[in-house]
């Protein structure tokens, strides 16, 4: 394998993290706040589906861009008043917000194309590349790191802000303290519902980004389940990144390039059979979870429902 070769990998690598840290930091956020996100697929689904019908309705990647969002904030709002106002059980709502939007992208997409507007081959335009000047010339380096669209530097600013927001301001101490109890928040003035909603609110927009990342970025089209697994690999993801955000950006990275090395090793010409690529990315998750087992632990009322008295 040339430098070429494994600058084009490196590169790779980065471009099929991205969505996966999206969602990994939409759930983190919630996660740190007390409630286990399980829906994450489906609002990555959601924010693909959306986000490519967006752009194909108007021909604006922003419209696109922002229909995506919205569709992930208004799941994260149906979230929080499931779990946090009612209560319910929070594996079975994220399981079923999965199934829910697998089903619902799917009969509409089916839809588009019967009614001749789409096909599975359909494309719509994508983000381009930017190429940051004199970095994005440089040697090996320059591929990697500085030919990326905006969403891809936007991700890495969002590691360095949510981690500076968890563990250098009030409010990020205030939804640390909910996560870790609920009833000792409420009992100094915090607002554990609100906090809740919030991030629930906030998980849903950057799950639903990182759905809106592959149809607006990397695959140009839509497909039914287009999401793959992804979301699930995003759980992984912050488990194996120790539920920090540094540690998540990390825990991608690391994903994406187990992605990207079977994608670049079908660019070689090896022949790898379709079913391994399918099933890599649980694959990837179990051994995570395997190698991290009972050494990593979570805030403290994760998955506990929380009543006010």
């Amino acid at each position: 394998m040339n430098l070429s070769t494994l600058a084009s990998w490196f590169a790779m690598s980065i471009r099929l993290s991205i969505p996966l840290l999206y969602a990994a930091l939409g759930g983190l956020i919630l996660f740190k706040s007390g409630v286990f996100n399980m829906g994450l697929e489906g609002m990555m689904l959601i924010g693909a589906f959306l986000g490519f019908y967006g752009v194909l309705v108007t021909d604006s990647l922003w419209i696109g861009l922002l229909t995506a969002i919205i569709g992930g904030a208004l799941l994260g709002l149906l979230l929080a008043y499931v779990t946090v106002s009612l209560g319910g059980n929070q594996l079975v709502i994220g399981l079923g917000i999965n199934f829910f939007i697998l089903g619902l992208t799917g009969f509409f997409f089916r839809l588009l194309c019967n009614s001749g507007l789409v096909s599975d081959t359909t494309r719509i335009a994508n983000f381009s590349s930017i190429n940051i000047p004199f970095l994005s010339t440089l040697p090996f380096l320059g591929e990697i790191f500085f030919k990326h669209n905006f969403l891809t530097y936007l991700a890495i600013l969002l590691v360095i802000l949510i981690n500076w927001f968890f563990y250098k301001t009030t409010y990020g101490l205030g939804l640390l303290a909910v996560g870790e109890s609920p009833e000792t928040a409420n009992s100094a003035g915090i607002n554990v519902y609100l906090i809740r909603y919030i991030a629930a609110i906030i998980s849903g927009i950057l799950a639903a980004t990182g759905g809106a990342f592959l149809t607006l970025t990397q695959v140009t089209r839509f497909s039914e389940n287009i999401t793959d697994g992804r979301g699930w690999l995003a759980l992984a993801v912050i488990i194996f990144g120790k539920y920090t955000p540094w540690g998540t950006l990390g825990a991608s990275l690391v994903f994406g390039a187990g992605l990207g090395l079977v994608l670049q090793l079908q660019v070689l010409g090896v022949k790898i059979p379709i079913q391994i690529v399918q099933m890599l990315p649980y694959v990837l998750t179990i051994a995570a979870l395997i190698g991290v087992v009972g050494k990593v632990r979570g805030p403290s009322a994760l998955g506990r429902p929380f009543v006010k008295d």
